[in-house]
């Protein structure tokens, strides 16, 4: 709870000037993301090396994870009397955890496709029991044109993940995860280490939902990041009746149509923005990186030690990107903005404050 990876930042850390009415420590909203480049991520079902991917290692491992990327994609909540000019965030300095971090963080914005598992359909929860389409990832059933569950008390009959599958033998369907992906588990099992097989076989698909909280968890001593490593998975995250909130991931269905527009988007025209994150490529005016700022007034720790809180203030101007992909229109917000990490060989951690597009250049008073 001291480590900068996950303790609580507060506001005076960063805006040590600004008026405090309550005279009360205020925690800044962090958006926290961890990346792990080696560890298998949701529908990944890499095995041999191919002109994809460098395959996995004996211990479950990714090879060769600086080529590896994982990623985030939301629709933009747009506001027709304002045009977004730049995107404007602080992350807290990555490097004291680790202080060798070396990869790209990069921002896409505009017409994003919304077919993340690319079979040119809509895989979603709110669906029904009749025909289903089989495709690599899963099955694909009729949609019911609505965005809640149907009123029924067996939930993780419907909360399957974008799949279509149960990975925890359930028995609500003839098909589940071991069965669907039965060849990939049987090339698992010839090449990795049988303790880690067990791992892939109980979720072959990778997309278990677990709450940060749990006795399992407990047992295990598991810290602050470790619980949430599963905090996005998809399947079993909207159990029914639950009294305590913490343990919901979310209450409506799991769906790739991002926009709820009843369709599936797959257009990509957007801009490109790159940022190089390693101690030498940060440097003010380069990467977009606009200032720095530490506190001069040390911060006392959970553990009773003494730190300071180093900040680095980016600002991406939409005009300055650093590739285009189709033909994006300069002139409109976008729709979309999709964020993904890259050419990192070990995990990494980010911290973000103020992530927001704005009209105007930001000034902060520190």
């Amino acid at each position: 709870m001291s480590a900068d990876e996950c303790r609580v930042i507060y506001e005076k850390d960063l805006f040590p000037s600004r008026d405090n009415q309550y005279n009360q420590p205020l925690n800044l909203n962090m958006f926290n993301i961890d990346y792990y480049p080696a560890e298998r991520g949701a529908w990944n079902y890499d095995t041999e090396p191919t002109a994809f991917s460098a395959g996995i290692t004996y211990d479950g491992k990714l090879n060769d994870p600086a080529t590896r990327w994982a990623g985030i994609i939301r629709k933009v909540e747009t506001n027709d009397e304002l045009k977004y000019n730049y995107l404007d965030f602080w992350i807290l300095d990555p490097f004291t955890t680790y202080p060798d971090a070396n990869g790209e963080l990069v921002f896409d914005m505009g017409d994003i496709s919304e077919d993340v598992l690319k079979d040119g359909l809509i895989s979603a929860e709110y669906n029904t029991e009749e025909q289903v389409i089989p495709t690599a990832w899963g099955l694909i059933k009729q949609q019911s044109g609505v965005l809640f569950f149907p009123n029924d008390i067996n939930r993780k009959k419907y909360d399957t993940g974008l799949d279509g599958l149960q990975s925890n033998n359930e028995n609500y369907y003839a098909e589940d995860e071991n069965n669907y992906f039965y060849d990939y588990l049987v090339r698992i099992k010839q090449l990795c280490n049988p303790l880690f097989y067990i791992t892939f076989s109980n979720d072959p698909s990778g997309d278990d939902y677990h709450s940060f909280l749990g006795d399992d968890y407990d047992q295990l001593n598991y810290k602050v990041r470790d619980r949430y490593k599963k905090i996005n998975g998809e399947e079993n995250n909207s159990p029914i009746n639950e009294g305590n909130s913490n343990l919901i991931g979310q209450r409506n269905p799991n769906s790739e149509d991002i926009n709820c527009n009843a369709i599936l988007d797959t257009l990509n025209n957007y801009f490109e923005y790159k940022i190089h994150i390693n101690k030498q490529s940060l440097q003010v005016g380069t990467n977009y990186l606009v200032e720095t700022y530490t506190n001069p007034s040390p911060v006392k720790l959970e553990n009773g030690k003494i730190g300071n809180s180093k900040f680095y203030h980016f600002r991406i101007p939409m005009t300055n990107y650093t590739a285009i992909y189709g033909s994006p229109n300069p002139s409109t917000n976008p729709k979309f903005i999709r964020m993904y990490f890259t050419g990192f060989s070990s995990p990494i951690n980010m911290r973000f404050v103020n992530l927001d597009f704005s009209e105007e250049v930001i000034e902060y008073t520190h």
